[in-house]
């Protein structure tokens, strides 16, 4: 069989093609951050949380996550219900913003720094806490 310069760039060609999306399959050995929304209210609530990479200035190329969700109220037996989001961005250090709806004139901002342990679970996640105002209408949020 003649190998002409020709052939052989047609053949690497068709190769380097079958495989141009090949690492994209593979799955990420990155750890993945988690987020855990606790409602210790009578209502549903509805809440936007963020996560905003610190070293980026400019807010479009900061923001990493931002998703609405609305974290189901505590049953009368209960003392909190929960939502958990996994895997919602690379474990990293982040600005964490949460904007409840319900009688928040403002946000609640949290630092997040990862653990040592890439592999210890309480490392990687970030826990939102709402609860009802005692002197006043409205919620507050807690962190971790």
């Amino acid at each position: 069989m003649d190998f002409t310069r020709r052939k052989t760039l047609a053949a690497g060609s068709t190769v380097v093609t079958g495989l141009a999306g090949c690492q994209r399959l593979a799955p990420t050995d990155t750890p993945q951050l988690d987020l855990e929304l606790v409602n210790y209210t009578a209502r549903p609530q509805p809440i936007q949380v963020s996560l905003l990479h610190p070293e980026n200035s400019e807010f479009s190329e900061a923001q990493v996550f931002c998703r609405e969700f609305t974290i189901p109220k505590s049953e009368a037996n209960e003392t909190a219900n929960r939502l958990i989001a996994e895997s919602v961005a690379d474990r990293d250090r982040y600005l964490v913003r949460a904007v409840p709806k319900f009688g928040a004139e403002f946000s609640y901002h949290y630092h997040y720094y990862p653990g040592e342990s890439s592999t210890d679970p309480a490392e990687g996640r970030i826990t939102l806490r709402v609860y009802e105002k005692e002197s006043e209408e409205g919620v507050y949020v807690r962190f971790n």
